[in-house]
């Protein structure tokens, strides 16, 4: 139980604490967050006060690390230092936690978010590979996003992902050039398991398909791949 005096909101100087623009420079490995927490929190003069927070990021790595949310009582972005937090309660529960930082631990490991960080992670080269021949012939239609999408949900295992998660991500994987492109489908060729070769092939059919007229390079990107993840001889050359 906490039994210093806590201070009323209204006159609680929160001035020590950064903005959002602090963010980037103090996280190791900042990660996405959407948990609202109710705290008590002491600022560099160890007055304490109380606060409903939205936690909007938070240093995965670092149980001492920085929190970036909204904070409800300032109506505006701060970063508050987890080691300053005296306590902190889910508001839907009541349950005092034991500790905030495995609680958003938890929060983010069950979240859309961390089923497209897994499938930035392990599914690159298949990004790699549907970006290159839905832009091989200068364009990315919003018919050809659409099955980028499909396949991100699909190969997640997350119906849960959103069109923006899924684009805003895909911001974040270079199209490749041609070698590059080749080099992705032979990883793909050597490493996915059959399953998810298929989807990818088949996905891409389905690009080219949006359009009336396959455009020589499509077709080159169909025929390569086609060799390679549909080989029954194992051959990836």
């Amino acid at each position: 139980a906490i039994t210093t005096t806590v201070v009323d909101e209204a006159e609680e100087d929160d001035s020590e604490l950064g903005t959002d623009d602090d963010w980037a420079e103090v996280a190791s490995t900042p990660v996405p967050c959407d948990a609202t927490v109710d705290l008590i929190y002491r600022d560099s003069e160890g007055v304490k006060s109380r606060r409903r927070v939205t936690v909007r990021e938070f240093d995965y790595a670092a149980p001492s690390g920085y929190l970036n949310a909204f904070c409800h009582l300032r109506n505006a972005r701060r970063t508050f230092i987890t080691d300053r937090v005296v306590e902190a309660v889910d508001p839907q529960t009541g349950e005092v936690l034991e500790s905030l930082h495995e609680w958003l631990k938890a929060k983010y490991d069950g979240s859309p978010a961390r089923s497209l960080d897994r499938l930035h992670t392990a599914q690159r080269d298949a990004f790699r590979v549907l970006l290159y021949v839905g832009k091989a012939d200068g364009r990315f239609m919003a018919a050809e996003r659409a099955v980028v999408h499909r396949v991100a949900r699909t190969l997640s295992g997350d119906g849960r992902v959103t069109d923006e998660q899924i684009d805003s991500m895909l911001r974040d994987v270079d199209a490749p050039s041609k070698a590059v492109f080749q080099k992705c489908v032979r990883e793909l060729a050597g490493k996915a398991s059959a399953a998810d070769r298929e989807t990818v092939m088949a996905a891409a059919e389905e690009i080219v398909a949006t359009q009336a007229k396959v455009h020589p390079e499509e077709q080159a990107a169909l025929q390569y791949m086609s060799a390679r993840l549909r080989a029954t001889d194992g051959a990836t050359a």
